[in-house]
């Protein structure tokens, strides 16, 4: 069996390159196969809305592309994915809260 894991796109694991770079090698030295990082079809227009504001670790996101840049440079076997969302499991615009 194989086991994979997904790169989160915010909080303290991946704030800057060196904790991502940690973060993944740890990872691959507890014997992880896979590492995968998702992608966001939909981000608010204002970030600043109460979206990221859970704390100052929070407060920024990664391009799913450079996670994956810094996760290579930093890991040796581990086989690296990219996986977006279905479109269908997404929620329609017109049922969000406030719209």
């Amino acid at each position: 069996m194989q086991l994979g894991f997904v790169i989160p796109l915010v909080g303290p694991a991946v704030s800057d390159a060196p904790a991502l770079s940690a973060f993944v090698r740890g990872l691959e030295d507890l014997g992880y196969d896979t590492l995968w990082v998702g992608d966001r079809l939909v981000m608010p227009v204002d970030l600043g809305n109460g979206y990221l504001d859970r704390g100052p670790q929070m407060a920024r996101s990664f391009d799913p592309m450079l996670l994956l840049t810094v996760a290579a440079a930093a890991t040796d076997r581990v086989r690296l994915n990219k996986a977006a969302p279905s479109a269908r499991s997404t929620t329609s615009r017109s049922t969000w809260p406030g719209s």
